[in-house]
């Protein structure tokens, strides 16, 4: 697959359309439209340029003032913006590649030392925030040299800094998976280590090393250590520190501090203030900010979906999720269809939601599968057919099969947690909404998934429904 078929592989069906109608003739045109039609089969893209007699050193060329042209499309600042895009894409490759040539445009432009400052600066915050599933310390490491490097006013805590962001690089790395350092001795050293970075700091007028401090214990105590909080006072002091970064670092920061203020709401239970703060940012940034933060992502639908935002979450779903839906399995495509799923039924579109659930389920297998979303994807298929009026001896069936599911995996009435749900749930479709569990989860709610409150009150609903007609007939 070269660099080009890989760029519009992750395009989707709308941006493909405005690729289509790039200009070009000719055979340039055919080998665009081939592309766009099928970037994933390299055997049609074959038959077709066999077609046209194209050789393959043509192809080539024409393809790489192809993918020139569609960054200038996509992103017409280029630069810092044109990383991050490649980066949110997943496009590692073409990042490098076009690191390197922003680089080499550095050197021939003879570009001063504050611009060269400012432009690995900014980097470096971009490679801060990308997932952790393609942090590379190397490069971080070699980022950080290069703006250590090009610092145009030196400053007492220079070298401070440095050990500041070499402290963050390593949260940001674990943050994605914190039980790599959970209950080990590792959780604590990061903390303690952390700790002592900020004392060292003191009351030093380092604006970005104050910045860095606390973005560091922001992400700590709100991944790794599940102190929401604790976080919240960091990102309070971050989003008042922004006024002291360079511009350029504030506009691009302002809105993951945004985020981090809708996610310590959304953690918080306040799920219609933080669905408020994530439509304002996607209105001024559009879905590349939450493809860049998936987890973001995923809780503004949460979000909207407790809030039964129907529009915005069915736009977030297209827009968000539809290239890793049609590629497949992945924990993040399970998620999305887990989604999908749920809006389904919450619309009381069972029928879709059935097939939906089906797809989930394929997605969520083998070195893919992740335990939590299987759990709530049960749940989601209990409500279902509780409310599509399946007959109470194959809800119970059900019912029993699951939790006999979940105290294999370690999960069991007495310790409480999420296996609550499904016991609240077999007590609505039985007609004993009053019982304990019932009234615990009515009482505590579902912070990790909002909407399976819905499901459960539109199976109370359904039931008291169902009797009343049983009544009438009487």
């Amino acid at each position: 697959m070269s660099l080009f078929t890989e760029f519009v592989s992750t395009l989707l069906p709308d941006e493909r359309n405005v690729l289509a109608e790039l200009p070009v003739r000719g055979k340039q045109s055919a080998i665009l439209h081939a592309v766009v039609k099928n970037p994933l089969n390299d055997e049609h893209l074959r038959k077709e340029m066999a077609k046209l007699k194209v050789s393959p050193a043509y192809l080539h060329s024409v393809q790489s003032a192809l993918l020139r042209r569609a960054y200038d499309l996509f992103v017409p600042s280029g630069g810092i913006d044109l990383l991050l895009f490649l980066r949110i894409r997943g496009l590692d490759v073409h990042f490098k590649h076009e690191l390197n040539t922003q680089e080499r445009a550095l050197e021939a432009h003879n570009a001063s030392l504050e611009e060269r400052h400012e432009f690995y600066l900014r980097l470096l915050n971009l490679l801060f925030a990308v997932s952790t599933l393609r942090f590379e310390p190397k490069l971080i490491l070699a980022v950080l040299s290069l703006y250590e490097r090009t610092i145009v006013i030196p400053h007492p805590d220079d070298k401070l800094h440095i050990r500041i962001c070499k402290a963050l690089a390593e949260v940001v790395s674990t943050s994605g998976s914190p039980t790599r350092i959970d209950r080990t001795p590792r959780r604590k050293d990061v903390l303690e280590r952390l700790t002592a970075l900020k004392d060292e700091l003191g009351e030093s007028d380092h604006h970005l090393a104050r910045y860095h401090i606390d973005y560091a214990f922001a992400v700590y105590y709100a991944i790794i250590e599940g102190n929401p909080i604790l976080s919240e006072q960091y990102v309070i002091t971050l989003a008042n520190e922004l006024k002291w970064l360079p511009e350029a670092v504030r506009r691009d920061e302002l809105p993951k501090v945004m985020l981090r203020k809708a996610g310590l709401l959304f953690m918080h239970g306040k799920f219609s203030e933080a669905l408020d703060i994530y439509i304002s940012q996607y209105n001024d940034c559009g879905i590349e900010l939450f493809r860049m933060y998936g987890f973001h992502r995923d809780w503004f639908i949460r979000c909207g979906l407790a809030a039964r935002s129907y529009r915005i979450v069915q736009e977030v779903l297209d827009k968000g999720y539809a290239p890793l839906l049609h590629r497949g399995r992945s924990a993040t495509a399970t998620a999305g269809q887990m989604h999908q799923t749920a809006l389904y039924l919450l619309r009381g579109d069972n029928n879709e939601a059935r097939r939906s659930l089906k797809k989930a389920y394929t997605f969520n297998k083998g070195s893919n599968f992740v335990l939590i979303l299987d759990v709530y994807l049960r749940f989601i298929e209990l409500a279902l057919e509780v409310l599509s009026g399946a007959d109470h001896i194959y809800l119970d069936r059900l019912f029993d099969r699951t939790i006999k599911y979940l105290s294999r995996k370690g999960m069991k009435l007495k310790d409480g947690g999420d296996i609550l749900l499904f016991y609240a749930l077999r007590d609505l479709y039985s007609g004993n909404k009053r019982s304990e569990y019932v009234q615990f989860v009515y009482r505590e709610g579902f912070q990790p998934y909002p909407v399976f409150i819905h499901f459960l009150r539109m199976i109370e609903k359904t039931k008291a429904r169902r009797r009343s007609r049983a009544l009438g007939k009487h």
